[in-house]
């Protein structure tokens, strides 16, 4: 292959990787980090640096939850000297290191039977902390975003992010401000200003609804209709109060049948109507909830008026034109077909 001089096998004892690691730092030198200060590249067995707490808990700090398996075909021609390794931060107590990025590399390690690796070893440096980093934890949490932040990496999740500005809004009482300075200041990413926008304000979302309102799935609402033996469908709410009808509009066909069916089968005028279960994932307040609630109704009463007003309309065109009018027609088509008598990416009539 090409780029084979940047390959190593991955030597099976730590002297080994001398060499190694020497082209690795004149490659690619370890990164600047707020609040830490690098001191070496070293190599050591893949199991010592801390990976979980003493109750065996991950200390991943950096994912919300399971980010699941990363691809392991990248290292299977061994290490890349031109790549950062993982990094850990010495912990000065305990004498042992603790990861802080790399938790997705180590089960790669174990998949190829590498039993030893090179790291980037980090102590803490509290005079090059950000404003916001006020203790180690601070360090790590935002460390170990940065490290997966960048393109190569397998990317934080919104609700790594989402989890860890919850985290800091609970801890310091954070304000949009200060949070738009995590982003720019303390972690890198690859997030657009409109994502970093919105992972805030789903934080400060999330934290003012804590003790106010609770979020459920829709099938945690599936199951509670259930469980109260009810059948109806379940519609989210969520921003219906600011004319969102997306949601509703993708249940209408599949109530219309239902109501038709029922209607044609004779049932009773409580069997024909279409029920719901309305619930929201986003409202913060009581009054959210309620407003959202109010805004569905709006959307669906809207939408029954436009029905009858197009059934009329249809109704009287089909008198005026005769029954085999139609309020539609499918006329145009863009020529997609190669090898017949019409050019490719123009308008044709359809037959």
């Amino acid at each position: 292959m090409f780029d084979h001089q940047y390959f190593y096998t991955p030597p099976k004892t730590v002297g080994e990787w001398d060499p190694i690691i020497k082209e690795s730092l004149e490659r690619t030198p370890p990164e600047n980090r707020p609040g830490e200060k690098w001191v070496e590249r070293v190599a050591m067995p893949i199991n010592q640096p801390n990976r979980k707490n003493k109750n065996g808990e991950s200390t991943n700090s950096a994912r919300a939850e399971n980010p699941g398996t990363r691809e392991t075909g990248p290292f299977e021609r061994g290490v890349d000297v031109r790549e950062l390794p993982p990094h850990t931060l010495y912990n000065e107590e305990s004498k042992e290191d603790d990861l802080i990025g790399g938790y997705g590399r180590y089960e790669v390690f174990c998949f190829h039977g590498y039993s030893v690796w090179m790291y980037d070893r980090y102590v803490s440096d509290p005079s090059t902390r950000t404003p916001r980093q006020l203790d180690d934890e601070d360090v790590k949490s935002a460390s170990g975003l940065y490290s997966n932040g960048d393109f190569r990496g397998k990317s934080p999740a919104k609700k790594d992010y989402v989890s860890a500005l919850v985290d800091k809004i609970k801890k310091y009482g954070w304000k949009r401000d200060q949070c738009k300075s995590w982003f720019k200041n303390d972690i890198k990413h690859c997030l657009s200003k409109d994502q970093v926008n919105e992972y805030i304000s789903d934080a400060i979302r999330i934290e003012n609804a804590d003790g106010r309102v609770e979020w459920f799935k829709e099938n945690d609402v599936v199951q509670a209709l259930t469980s109260k033996k009810e059948k109806a469908a379940v519609l989210n709410t969520s921003d219906a109060d600011k004319g969102n009808d997306q949601r509703y509009l993708r249940t209408l066909i599949a109530q219309m049948r239902a109501y038709v069916e029922a209607s044609q089968n004779g049932l009773s005028e409580e069997e024909c109507v279409q029920k719901y279960c309305t619930h929201n994932t986003k409202a913060s307040t009581h009054d959210q909830i309620d407003d959202s609630h109010k805004g569905a109704v709006k959307i669906a009463n809207d939408a029954l008026d436009l029905i009858l007003k197009y059934s009329d309309a249809v109704y009287t065109n089909r008198r005026k034109y005769g029954q085999q009018h139609k309020p539609f027609n499918f006329k145009y088509q863009m020529q997609q077909k190669q090898g017949i008598n019409a050019k490719v990416g123009t308008i044709v009539e359809t037959k």
